[in-house]
């Protein structure tokens, strides 16, 4: 029976978890076309694209476009009413395999049943099953169209336009703070044509703006880079995207690199994986690379599991070191040297301070060593003082803290003779962190040198620095955390 034609009736299916339908929206022209051309062929649609990615936004759209199709959407994310109740209402009954179509249906006009969060009744196993019989009965095949996330992933011309879509916020466009390149195109690299992470996105990004809090486009892209942002994505944070203490477990171990792709994955990492993937959130597969989503994925998922860790690796020694100042606590450094407000003789007080601002600026995947020394060499041929920390994976950093200039000279030069650069530890760059303190923060008599980073405190005042970064006659005003 190929050659007769399907039945004027059709379902829409759309799997996994609820989404996050918000407007602003836009026409997904092409991708409405495409679904319209799909149904004209095949008995079921599978939307099952993961949860954020506007596949009720698209069914919504597909309704007002088509008017001449009979569209009947019904929601099976409705507790306590079983899935047959719930098509039967509509005209559907499944178990008797009857269908009483409205009246003012013609008699050759489609109908389209569009079941939202389908995924919901899933474990009414005898309703899908004789739904399926009832469809095909007198059919030995069944053509079957399938959408996936790549079918609702943004363009770039759509991405455009719902980067400055009219009417968000109740506005007739976006704040001045918005229309920069800088910031959309951020936006769109992080966002990577995720639809519900962009719309939120713009959308928190005006809230922000229009309240005044920020108010120069330095001051929103700041805002967008920092720990607070993903916290206000609910295609991230809401309580349907929360992972598991297994699926923790998998992302921890994909995280901090202890994951390998292959066949050597357990039973429990393919089931985390093949989860994480129907979520939105991991992408690829298990003998391939995997990545996730989108880069805004990953920031919000790095800080839910390793909240002090950081959410990428600066680009250079001297930018992690201005970090690392800028994240001191002032409050902290103080109580130590009150009453006599006398700088610390040793380096106690400070090496926890800078321990905890690498880990809080470097990614999970990067070790930190402390106390290690650059050569690993015998007893007997040493090159003198170890790294206070020695920053892994693929920076290779060393890191010397010292107190008042105390034998800074003497660590830089050795530091740098030609047997540390042969050594069996890869350093590709280091630098011996001075800290002094003042009554006046003056700079007078500070050696510039390419492997020294200078910091100055007034004794009275540690709530800022003043910095001098290798060679520069200049200094930084760097101010520390309470």
């Amino acid at each position: 029976m190929s050659g007769q034609a399907p039945p004027p009736y059709l379902l829409l299916f759309e799997q996994i978890p609820r989404g996050y339908t918000q407007l602003p929206t836009l026409p997904r022209t092409a991708l409405v076309e495409k679904l319209h051309n799909a149904i004209q062929s095949s008995r079921f649609v599978l939307l099952s694209a993961p949860s954020e990615y506007g596949k009720t936004t698209v069914m919504n759209l597909f309704i007002l476009r088509y008017t001449a199709v009979h569209c009947i959407p019904i929601s099976f994310y409705t507790p306590d009413v079983i899935a047959n109740e719930l098509v039967a209402t509509h005209g559907l009954d499944v178990l008797q395999k009857s269908c009483q179509l409205p009246q003012d249906v013609g008699k050759d006009q489609l109908v389209v049943f569009m079941l939202d969060d389908a995924q919901s009744k899933f474990e009414d196993k005898s309703f899908w099953n004789s739904l399926i019989e009832a469809l095909i009965s007198g059919y030995r095949r069944m053509l079957s169209c399938k959408f996936t996330r790549d079918d609702f992933l943004l363009g770039n011309e759509e991405a455009i336009g719902l980067f400055y879509y009219p009417g968000i916020e109740n506005d007739n466009r976006v704040p001045k703070q918005l229309e920069s390149p800088e910031l959309r195109d951020l936006i769109f690299r992080e966002c990577n044509g995720h639809v519900g992470a962009l719309t939120t996105v713009v959308k928190e990004l005006c809230r922000v703006s229009r309240r005044g809090f920020k108010k120069s486009v330095e001051d929103v892209i700041s805002f967008y880079k920092s720990d607070q942002l993903p916290k206000y994505i609910p295609c991230f944070s809401g309580w349907h995207m929360q992972p598991t203490p297994k699926l923790k477990s998998f992302l921890s171990k994909y995280l901090t690199g202890g994951l390998d792709c292959g066949p050597e994955w357990s039973g429990e990492d393919k089931e985390c994986f093949t989860s994480l993937k129907a979520a939105g959130i991991l992408t690829g597969s298990e003998n391939s690379n995997i990545e996730f989503t989108c880069r805004l994925a990953e920031r919000y998922y790095t800080k839910e599991i390793f909240p002090n860790r950081g959410v990428e690796n600066p680009s250079s020694l001297h930018g992690l070191i201005r970090k690392v100042i800028g994240s001191m606590s002032m409050s902290f450094i103080e109580r130590t040297i009150t009453p006599t407000y006398e700088f610390p003789l040793t380096t106690n007080s400070f090496l926890a301070q800078v321990m905890t601002g690498i880990a809080l600026w470097t990614l999970p995947s990067c070790p930190i060593c402390p106390d290690i020394s650059p050569t690993f060499p015998h007893a007997t041929h040493r090159i003198g003082d170890e790294f206070d920390f020695y920053v892994g994976a693929d920076l290779c950093w060393g890191i010397d803290v010292r107190l008042n200039g105390e034998e800074t000279d003497i660590v830089e030069a050795r530091l740098s003779t030609t047997e540390m650069n042969t050594s069996t530890l890869p350093v590709t760059d280091f630098v011996v962190v001075d800290i002094r303190g003042t009554k006046t923060s003056g700079l007078e008599n500070i050696p510039r040198t390419p492997n020294r980073v200078t910091v100055v405190f007034k004794l009275t005042d540690f709530s800022r620095c003043r910095c001098v970064f290798g060679e520069s006659e200049g200094s930084e005003l760097i101010h520390l955390q309470w």
